[in-house]
């Protein structure tokens, strides 16, 4: 192994990353932000009133604008402009309109953002040596004997894994409670089925704020999306109504009055439409690159990891009937898994104690009238 990433490996499982990182660029979020009671019901004033340009002179007064929008730093430059400009006060306008007094409040306080822009400090962390070594050139890393490369074009995630409850070992480090997973593809368009990790209670009480008359918890949506169409059906006319300019029904209209009609398209009190979104409706979101599967405090044999850990990569990048190969297949955690997903697979292992494991485990997967394991050993010389 490049003897560069022999050290970013030791570094990373043993040395204090985030702590030196923290000395060399402090990053804490603070509480929410106030509004002042006053400047607030002069919002709801021009809000209920539907006067866009009193709505955006007092909502620019604010630390935090509710929308992200490349214009708004001008205006806050220049608030004459809001009355040279009533095209971009009329879209500015009728974007908060769409988000509803709640939303608009809640976005304004958000807590103010970490510094982001770490971009232009790295330098100097690095000569700080943060890292502990001195940066190295790229024609020199290069030019390392023995350096691996895989190719940036076929890595698609570096992912943390909790793999263990927090330790207490009597050294001069912190504990290691993580694993590293690389995710390489060998191919651009790689099987992908796109895994979905259900909503925790905080996740529906966050996203889905609203309760209809029977109980079930939704969030809205607008009901047009970017881009204009001209002589589409999703540029015509709908209850009245066109798009928004630059804009475009996100269904035909036929289908909009359908989901009017069942009751799935709120109004709000000036008029605007939003589809409903139900929690119950909804499998979930999409699964991050820091995940927690914990491995057995009593394995079977020193490497083995969690069986559902290996389920889950097997069936985010394989289908069913496809070939699974496990180069050190250990105590056979990666076969077993496989098995049990309906996939083909090779296990090669040159431990003689890890085969006996790995036998094992394997005879011990009940077998069915529509399924059982059969499989062949080949033992080289």
């Amino acid at each position: 192994m490049n003897y560069w990433i022999q050290l970013s490996i030791e570094y990373a499982n043993q040395r204090s990353y985030l702590d030196d990182l923290f000395r060399v660029y402090p990053t804490i979020p603070e509480g929410i932000r106030d509004i002042d009671s006053g400047l607030w019901k002069e919002i709801e004033k021009a809000f209920e009133n539907h006067n866009n340009t009193a709505l955006l002179e007092n909502l620019l007064q604010l630390d935090l604008f509710p929308i992200k929008d490349s214009y708004v730093a001008y205006l806050k430059r220049d608030r004459e402009s809001l009355k040279r400009n009533p095209a971009t006060v009329a879209r500015l306008g009728g974007r908060l309109y769409e988000m509803g007094l709640d939303e608009i409040y809640s976005r304004s306080s958000e807590p103010k953002e970490t510094n982001r822009q770490i971009g232009p400090l790295f330098k100097r962390w690095l000569k700080k040596k943060s890292l502990g070594i001195e940066p190295m050139k790229l024609e020199d890393f290069l030019n390392t004997k023995g350096k691996c490369n895989f190719g940036s074009k076929r890595c698609r995630n570096d992912i943390t894994r909790i793999k263990c409850n927090p330790k207490n070992f009597n050294r001069k480090a912190y504990g290691n409670v993580k694993d590293l997973i690389l995710f390489y593809s060998k191919s651009e368009s790689p099987t992908w089925n796109d895994p979905i990790t259900p909503f925790t209670e905080e996740d529906i009480a966050r996203l889905f704020k609203k309760i209809d008359k029977d109980g079930r918890k939704y969030t809205t949506i607008p009901l047009h999306a970017p881009g204009e169409t001209v002589s589409g059906r999703t540029g015509q006319e709908w209850q009245g109504m066109k798009p928004p300019k630059g804009r475009h029904w996100r269904s035909e209209p036929e289908v909009l009055e359908q989901l009017d009609e069942q009751g799935l398209i709120e109004w709000s009190a000036t008029g605007v439409p939003r589809k409903k979104i139900f929690a119950d409706e909804k499998e979930g979101k999409k699964m991050q690159d820091i995940w927690e599967f914990k491995d057995s405090q009593y394995p079977s044999y020193p490497t083995e990891k969690n069986l559902n850990l290996l389920k889950f990569i097997i069936k985010a990048s394989s289908n069913e009937g496809d070939l699974v190969l496990d180069c050190f297949c250990g105590s056979g955690t990666t076969l077993i898994a496989a098995q049990e997903l309906n996939r083909k697979w090779i296990g090669i292992d040159k431990s003689e104690q890890a085969i006996k494991v790995a036998k094992k485990r394997l005879s011990e997967i009940p077998s069915s009238l529509f399924s059982r394991l059969d499989y062949e050993m080949l033992v080289q010389k």
